[in-house]
């Protein structure tokens, strides 16, 4: 999605950074909009991928990891599948094939509709004709919010319970703490600039509140939607609704709970919801 534009009392507001003007579809600059993370969100660290004793591979695209699975930039094919009375798009759905360097046969759904002042958004991945083998996946979504939309900086409340400890090149330790100082979400913080850049859990399908001055935006996410990153970027803030934490494969593989990983098998995708309402 590239840009995201909403009514409010004092006009016109684009809430996603660099959704202003016309898009090439095709080009997607970093930074902006609100790509999708998939098979995977955040870090793998050392792009290394162990699944039942196999070793893969994965891009290093933030040397020395792979970040934010293999889709973030690659054209789907899209179809409308609904329209309102004057014949304008309301809904659409997006795929594209999961392959190499992914080494399962896959495929992952973009569903999108807007409704009133609401837009939902369903990700689903799915077992391809003649992949027989269970298999981790993840995903999320990454949406550069502008942090100033002219009144004022966002507030971001969210009901976080845990805060995934990091080192500095932002890979996991495998360690959770409490929340507490610049990351206690729930206390609806306006977050500076460059002061988080962190997952965590979050309270199952609690809402997640941006408030600008100007607008409200309100994320509710389904429960497979566990998790949710906060960065504070020069030029915006992002909150991610996404299905597991940092390296959360190995660390689910090494035993660690609540790591958000799921398992993909023929008859059993992986689905996520999330719902933003403005107000």
């Amino acid at each position: 999605m590239r840009s995201l534009r909403t009514l409010t009392d004092r006009g016109e507001v684009e809430l996603l950074a660099g959704g202003e003007g016309r898009h090439d579809p095709l080009a997607v600059p970093r930074g902006t909009g609100s790509p999708i993370m998939a098979p995977w969100p955040n870090r793998i660290r050392d792009g290394i991928l162990v699944v039942e004793g196999q070793t893969f591979r994965m891009p290093l695209n933030v040397p020395p990891h792979a970040l934010h699975g293999t889709v973030w930039s690659s054209p789907f094919a899209a179809s409308v599948t609904a329209r309102d009375r004057a014949g304008r798009a309301t809904a659409c759905r997006m795929s594209i094939d999961l392959k190499e360097p992914w080494p399962f046969r896959s495929r992952l759904h973009v569903d999108a509709g807007v409704e009133g002042r609401s837009l939902t958004q369903t990700l689903t991945i799915e077992a391809a004709e003649g992949e027989r083998r269970r298999f981790p996946a993840g995903f999320g979504w990454h949406p550069f919010f502008r942090r100033n939309l002219g009144g004022g900086d966002m507030a971001v409340k969210a009901n976080v319970l845990r805060r995934w400890v990091t080192l500095g090149d932002m890979t996991a330790t495998g360690e959770t703490v409490e929340p507490a100082g610049k990351f206690d979400l729930r206390v609806g913080p306006v977050p500076a600039v460059g002061s988080l850049d962190v997952c965590f859990s979050i309270e199952p399908e609690s809402p997640v509140v941006l408030t600008w001055p100007e607008i409200t935006l309100t994320l509710r996410s389904s429960r497979t939607l566990s998790h949710l990153v906060v960065y504070t970027a020069p030029h915006a803030t992002c909150v991610e609704p996404q299905s597991c934490t940092i390296d959360a494969f190995k660390y689910e593989r090494d035993g660690l709970g609540g790591t958000g990983t799921a398992y993909v098998s023929p008859g059993r995708p992986l689905v996520g919801r999330t719902v933003w309402t403005w107000s």
